[in-house]
């Protein structure tokens, strides 16, 4: 059944002329050590025993039924979080900021994801949707949902642009929508809602498409860059429809957002702070780390542990962390982005100066797409490429 939501007159124009269309529709690790950052959050070495704290006898090292794993993406000073259910469906929520791409690709690959059911565009800035555009080039998207606040940058374009030219099913979502997922795992939009939010301190964030995932007993609250305005909202429409097990925290623990009221109506058991170690933002807050702390909430940050995974069985969760991208079962090479010195170090014709040179190649000019591009190292011709290619990749 169909149902018509109208879009604000901010949105309309540009909307319409894509033919965004409502409805409600049905789509048919492993825990390495890291370093903690100075931002703050759970350390490495602490993440188990505050897990512990937290959940009890929920939490557990091996899942008994079929799961559920929310991908948290250690994606730099941006969001990009993938859901994967049993049946091997596949939902990614934004994408990163500009130059990440490699990452997703990577994470995409070692998980053996070449497609993807649905992508959710939480709204229109440059650090969720900044590798949107090269995602719908790499892997067919089944249909994308958006929040429908027009935000005029070249970016946000270039994806509406992109989505058209691929006549990829394009929809404006609302609170209310509901999506099955996969048996017994529902995805709810509980924002954006009608009126838009107007006048803000960020309309673009306020805007942000909310949802919240349910499993069994265990559910996800995914915020995107919701602010204060956002979660008065929220509340306003019913509290009680905002308790979840994990919160992801909105705008990269912005002290914006993630207030009081809000943080006690949710009150989850666990939750994930997505942000870059070097941003300038001050992220995750100290005021924002501090609220969770005083729930006893442990705050799990990117940043810190890397790539964070929480899966469950609809009763039970599993957490992992790791700074190394997945690898597609199999494949036995070595990821030139996220090689330690000392596993560089044991390749043939490295050596700990190349090694070296390798790693800050790879930090200074970003991430390898190609093995062929070592050849950029000083030192690593063409003759080491080719000894090197069936041992190493570039995710």
């Amino acid at each position: 059944m169909r149902s018509s939501i109208p879009t604000s007159p901010r949105s309309a124009p540009m909307l319409i002329a894509l033919g965004l269309l409502l409805a409600a529709c049905s789509l048919s690790g492993r825990v390495g050590a890291a370093e903690p950052a100075p931002a703050g959050g759970v350390a490495a070495a602490d993440v188990q025993s505050a897990l512990k704290a937290a959940l009890g006898d929920r939490l557990v090292t091996t899942l008994s039924g079929p799961a559920l794993s929310v991908h948290f993406l250690d994606i730099g000073q941006g969001d990009a979080i993938l859901l994967t259910s049993p049946a091997g469906k596949s939902v990614l929520i934004d994408t990163g900021p500009p130059g990440a791409g490699p990452t997703l690709w990577g994470y995409l690959d070692g998980l053996a994801i070449d497609r993807l059911d649905l992508l959710i565009n939480t709204h229109p800035h440059s650090d969720h949707i900044g590798n949107t555009t090269e995602l719908l080039e790499r892997v067919p998207v089944s249909r994308v949902f958006d929040s429908g606040f027009v935000h005029p940058t070249a970016t946000y374009e270039k994806l509406l642009a992109a989505i058209e030219q691929k006549k990829i099913p394009l929809r404006l979502v609302r609170a209310g929508q509901t999506v099955n997922l996969d048996e017994g795992i529902t995805l709810k939009v509980i924002g954006p809602a009608d009126p838009l939010i107007d006048k803000s301190r960020s309309d673009a964030n306020a805007n942000s498409v909310v949802v919240r995932v349910d499993y069994g007993e265990v559910s996800f609250m995914l915020t995107g860059d919701a602010e204060e305005e956002t979660e008065a909202r929220l509340l306003a429409a019913g509290a009680a429809g905002l308790k979840a097990t994990v919160l992801k925290v909105a705008h990269h623990g912005s002290k914006y957002a993630t207030h009081q009221p809000f943080l006690d109506a949710v009150s989850p058991a666990l939750a994930v702070v997505s942000c870059s170690a070097d941003n300038t933002y001050g992220h995750p807050a100290p005021e924002t780390l501090e609220r969770l702390k005083a729930k006893g909430v442990p705050a799990l940050v990117t940043s810190t542990l890397g790539h964070i995974t929480v899966a469950t069985d609809g009763r039970k969760l599993m957490v992992t962390h790791d700074r190394n991208l997945p690898q597609r079962a199999g494949d036995p090479r070595l990821d030139l982005n996220s090689a330690s010195r000392i596993h560089l170090e044991a390749l043939p014709g490295i050596g700990p100066t190349l090694a070296e040179r390798i790693i800050s190649d790879r930090a200074a000019n970003g991430p390898y797409r190609t093995v062929d591009d070592l050849t950029r190292v000083s030192g690593i011709g063409e003759a080491t490429v080719e000894t090197l290619r069936p041992l190493v990749t570039a995710r």
